[in-house]
């Protein structure tokens, strides 16, 4: 299983992130997402395609930034501002 971490554009509250936790959850091959408002980041564990990560982002209407070389996204670490969901099933 593959942990990836992004950077999100565009969240500024608790609402923000139910969204995209919602929506990202969805996608198959996603087996726990980690949103984190201070740090502006998404956390996926699973295989799922980033193409399919960014349109998740998009439809709960906010920009999933794509890793690009040499860039560094910090780690989600603090709980107070993080929701989590672990998808049954995969």
């Amino acid at each position: 299983m593959t942990t990836r971490t992004y950077a999100v554009e565009g969240m500024t509250c608790d609402h923000c992130v139910a969204a995209v936790t919602i929506e990202v959850a969805k996608v198959p091959g996603v087996s726990d997402v980690i949103v984190n408002l201070e740090h502006g980041t998404l956390t996926v564990n699973g295989d799922a395609p980033e193409q399919a990560l960014a349109e998740a982002v998009d439809e709960a209407g906010y920009a999933l930034v794509m890793r690009r070389s040499g860039v560094q996204i910090p780690e989600a670490a603090p709980r107070k501002h993080v929701a989590s969901k672990r998808v049954l099933g995969d």
